[in-house]
């Protein structure tokens, strides 16, 4: 059975400077926020400096990052640029592990996507090799890699959980795991087999409602297979809303209050 899941908030970096914003999300029950690493990274000394304080003055975790690869920087195709990605990923890294953020969500679809015309083949090889060679420059760090399948609106590459699955067995590192994002798997009517089946090798956890890629405010469309899934497989890591709102703190409180109840329902066998 699954334990008690933490929730957080998928915002950008500019969050941090809204007044009340975070000290609302805390006082709600949120412990941690996702931050983008591209941004975070590209931040330079003082403003990442005063970035950090403002998080922290809250007492909000950074914990997991997503956006882990910027879509300048190639992962297949004739324009892939494993040195640069290298270089980037250390540097990533660095920063990740001084906020103790311990999960970077490896979707990136701009930076993964096969042009046309590219084979397939020789686009799986490159990703498989970029995704060993970033995790082993991140087991120093205690930080994990959780490949996200992407729906095919956004990316064309790695689009189930069974194929995102297929990489993690085949990288074989222990800090290779998915992201199980019920907005891009909900089409999937065997999701809930297809999570059991992947079992620890499941990471991180996003939600949103697929009609609109809203707050998740009730449970319509149906997130009780999702929930079923992660609990057989006795997730109780993090899970973050990754959604658009014009009114954070109202949608967000709701939206807690439904994925509590969803964590604690009990499984229909």
């Amino acid at each position: 059975m699954g334990g008690f899941m933490k929730y957080g908030i998928c915002l950008p970096v500019s969050s941090a400077y809204e007044v009340g914003l975070l000290d609302g999300l805390k006082k709600l029950g949120y412990t941690y926020i996702e931050f983008q690493a591209s941004s975070v990274a590209a931040l330079e000394f003082n403003e990442y400096e005063r970035f950090v304080d403002n998080v922290e003055a809250c007492g909000m975790a950074f914990s997991v990052m997503n956006v882990f690869i910027p879509s300048g920087l190639r992962v297949v195709g004739d324009d892939a640029n494993l040195p640069g990605v290298m270089e980037y990923a250390k540097h990533c890294f660095e920063r990740m592990a001084e906020l103790d953020a311990r999960v970077i969500v490896f979707g990136s679809g701009g930076a993964r996507n096969i042009p046309q015309g590219f084979p397939t083949r020789k686009a799986r090889e490159q990703f498989l090799q970029t995704l060993c060679v970033v995790s082993d420059l991140a087991k120093p760090y205690n930080i994990k890699i959780a490949v996200e399948p992407l729906n095919k609106r956004e990316c064309n590459f790695i689009n189930t959980i069974t194929e995102g699955f297929e990489f993690v067995q085949a990288a074989n590192r222990e800090n290779v795991g998915l992201t199980a994002d019920f907005f891009h798997l909900h089409s999937d009517a065997e999701l809930k087999e297809k999570l059991i089946k992947c079992g620890k090798s499941v990471f991180h956890a996003h939600i949103a409602d697929n009609d609109g890629r809203v707050y998740p405010m009730i449970n319509k469309p149906d997130y009780t297979p999702f929930f079923e899934g992660l609990r057989e497989i006795g997730y109780n890591g993090l899970m973050s809303v990754e959604a658009g709102s014009e009114d954070v703190l109202g949608d967000a409180g709701v939206s807690l209050g439904l994925l509590k109840v969803l964590n604690s329902a009990p499984s229909h066998n």
